[in-house]
């Protein structure tokens, strides 16, 4: 019986000596996974999770602030890192946003999206992004906005309190005709214009970002967008250069006006002398008159590209020959060189128009006792010619080009020579 109790002593000795071994070649270290980190005899070691985070989406609609209608074609941007498009019911998606690919390892993050389009304020705003999120978010564009002014005229006559629709926008001209409509949004806008309830133009008018000029011509039935000018000047004597009053000055058939007349425009403290204005018309080529009713100078007639806005044009004038407004005399003898009065020649006084290279001619013939005299011819710089007319030529011509005529009466006295040998 004792040797069977020590035979169960010895086993379980050598037993535990074998136990022994085993622990004693294994590692020293032990280590237990958690959901995060795995941990060695109380040391904790991070494990990265990059690889494995589940991409977030984002996924929304861009609509116009003020109709709420769907914006196509907007850019909705990622920080830089992602760019899509609204389709045409403006709806996007941004798709597969992997943490790697936005930089970090963290599994909540922010970033900047930027939303913009075509006529559109850009707008941005900063959003945050779980892994594995499902995000939605819808953005509301503000149009761009101009400011338009103009001008209504009926056949270049300022209309008062008609009324400018843009879109839903409304504008009332002043006692001037001229109007201004704010918050105008850009782009492609219905344009309609009434005098009191009649409508007389009905259009489309596209509004750009910024200040707009929109000047509206109406003709008794209808009417058009055109651009405004105005014509301004003097109207000057193209010889002396005086300013001239009362000459006609038309426009294409426009309403008249009449050089230094107080209608004309000018309404400083100076001479209104020769000033004229013409307002209110069409930009474009037009043909400009001035017409003379005293009919001293010729009519004026010239094609001129009018630009819109002011238009500075002084026109000169040309005196019919000779013409000035102010007229003068010359008279005198005509006698050969030996003192003997000269009757019955030509004496001719010519004024020469360098505008039309032509000559007018005043004439009278000698008297009995040589006598000529010339009255009421206007004043200028005179070609003086003494012309022998009879058969058989007596006397040379006589040539004298400095004959200047002012206000004062000249007298002058002639002495022509007789031809050698009679």
């Amino acid at each position: 019986m004792n040797n069977i109790k020590r035979f169960f002593i010895i086993i379980a000795i050598l037993t535990m000596f074998i136990f022994l071994g085993a622990c004693s070649g294994t590692s020293e270290t032990t280590g237990l996974l958690t959901d995060d980190f795995l941990k060695f005899d109380n040391k904790i070691t991070n494990i990265s999770t990059s690889a494995v985070l589940s991409p977030a989406t984002i996924n929304g609609k861009v609509i116009d602030f003020k109709t709420l209608s769907p914006v196509a074609g907007a850019k909705i941007n990622l920080q830089g890192i992602i760019t899509t498009y609204s389709d045409n019911n403006g709806n996007f998606t941004i798709n597969n946003i992997n943490f790697s690919t936005v930089g970090t390892a963290e599994t909540s993050i922010t970033k900047k999206i930027e939303v913009s389009a075509l006529s559109y304020e850009t707008i941005s705003e900063n959003i945050t992004i779980s892994a594995g999120s499902n995000i939605a978010v819808d953005f509301r564009l503000d149009r761009k906005t101009g400011v338009t002014s103009g001008l209504v005229i009926l056949n270049t006559i300022s209309v008062q309190n008609a009324k400018i629709l843009i879109g839903d926008i409304e504008g009332i001209t002043n006692i001037n005709g001229y109007f201004s409509i704010d918050n105008i949004p850009i782009g492609s806008q219905p344009l309609k214009v009434f005098i009191g309830d009649v409508l007389r133009l009905s259009t489309l008018y596209n509004i750009k970002e910024g200040a707009n000029i929109l000047n509206i011509n109406l003709d008794e039935n209808s009417g058009e967008l055109v651009q405004i000018s105005q014509l301004k000047g003097n109207i000057k004597d193209s010889k002396t250069n005086a300013l001239l009053t009362d000459k006609l000055v038309t426009i294409s058939g426009f309403p008249s006006v009449i050089s230094g007349q107080s209608y004309s425009g000018d309404t400083g403290n100076d001479s209104i002398k020769g000033f004229y204005i013409l307002k209110n018309i069409p930009a474009g080529e037009r043909v400009v008159t001035v017409i003379d009713p005293s009919n001293k100078y010729y009519d004026f007639s010239q094609t001129i590209n009018l630009l819109p806005g002011e238009n500075i044009v002084d026109i000169n004038i040309i005196p019919k020959a000779s013409s000035t407004n102010e007229m003068s005399n010359i008279l005198g003898i005509v006698y050969d060189n030996e003192r003997n009065f000269v009757p019955d020649v030509l004496v001719r006084l010519r004024i020469y128009d360098e505008f039309f290279n032509d000559y007018q001619l005043f004439e009278v013939t000698s008297q009995d006792d040589g006598w000529y005299n010339f009255t009421n011819i206007p004043q200028g710089n005179y070609l003086l010619t003494v012309i022998d007319t009879n058969i058989p030529k007596i006397y040379k011509d006589y040539f004298d080009d400095s004959v200047i005529l002012d206000d004062k009466t000249l007298i002058k006295n002639i002495s022509i020579s007789k031809i050698a040998g009679l």
